[in-house]
């Protein structure tokens, strides 16, 4: 017997979505039955990846400004006719990888911050119509910090907690959950040639 379809009938905003995490995450949420918009910038060739696969409509936004997620959610809710699931993976680039809390990280965390608060709020109206209302927040990875960065990305994953912590005490009376991950070692592509090389 097969596995049931879990999220059938459930719609999902996913972006940065056309690879790593946030591809894994798009196509394992339309696997169990949700239809599925995955978003991700001009370059990242999202429309293409995707047109092949049933239930994930690939869409090219820019995912740094907020006006524009805005418009995103709100495009995305009228191609999928309700939204239930919002994913925010914010892949924020920095000259190298962050080492120590200093301005720099504190910018980028508040970079981060006001577009996963962008996202939700255009997502709101549409959540508490939802009777599984999610929101899920990824954290970054850890390479995103140098190898003496522990400080550093224990202070982000710290900031993320908190936010995510806010938005489940602003939204959790209408019944929507908001959760934050912290990912560990994904097999995408890029990382199996990585871990194959190591084994």
């Amino acid at each position: 017997m097969g596995e049931p379809l879990r999220l059938y009938g459930l719609n999902a905003l996913v972006l940065n979505a056309a690879d790593g995490i946030g591809e894994a995450i798009a196509r394992t949420l339309v696997k169990h039955g949700a239809t599925v918009v995955a978003a991700d910038t001009a370059n990242s060739g999202v429309e293409q990846h995707f047109r092949a696969v049933s239930g994930v409509t690939g869409q090219v936004a820019n995912l740094t400004d907020g006006d524009s997620l805005a418009k995103l959610v709100e495009d995305a809710a009228g191609q999928l006719g309700s939204l239930d699931i919002v994913v925010n993976d914010f892949l924020l680039r920095q000259d190298a990888p962050l080492s120590r809390v200093d301005d720099k990280l504190k910018a980028v965390l508040q970079q981060r911050a006001s577009l996963i608060m962008a996202a939700c709020r255009a997502a709101l109206p549409h959540l508490k119509n939802s009777p599984s209302g999610r929101i899920i927040n990824m954290g970054f990875l850890r390479s995103f910090f140098a190898a003496d960065g522990g400080e550093a990305a224990a202070k982000a994953e710290q900031d993320l907690a908190n936010l995510t912590r806010a938005l489940a005490a602003e939204t959790g009376e209408f019944g929507i959950t908001a959760n934050y991950i912290q990912p560990g070692g994904i097999m995408t592509p890029e990382s199996r040639e990585t871990f194959r090389r190591i084994w």
